[in-house]
């Protein structure tokens, strides 16, 4: 998790795409060792985690693929986080995803 949030950090904030394409990679990789079933928190934060790389990625790039990904990726979040459980946690992920789903609409709409 860490080596995918300093992927993202670069990627981020140096506008270094194949770092936001390996963080992707790392994110998923981490979804298959926190199963849903055992750590459903952690399970979430890295869903939350791989829809804000993939929104990241998304804003740059042309088309939607990246950015249906990312909202995706936050609603399946938001299963396991909820307002009265994490309700920080829950803010947080709703708020990425009406930010992703800005975006998808702006690109759709060809802005």
């Amino acid at each position: 998790m860490e080596e995918a949030r300093a992927e993202w950090r670069m990627g981020d904030e140096r506008g270094n795409n194949p770092a936001l394409v390996q963080a992707i990679a790392n994110y998923r990789a981490a979804l298959l060792l926190a199963a849903r079933t055992e750590r459903p928190l952690e399970w979430a934060r890295t869903q939350n985690n791989l829809g804000h790389a993939l929104q990241t990625l998304g804003g740059r790039e042309r088309g939607t693929a990246r950015l249906e990904e990312a909202v995706v990726a936050f609603r399946e979040a938001l299963k396991e986080q909820t307002p009265e459980g994490v309700p920080l946690e829950w803010a947080t992920t709703q708020n990425n995803l009406g930010i992703a789903l800005w975006r998808l609409g702006s690109a759709r709409a060809g802005r």
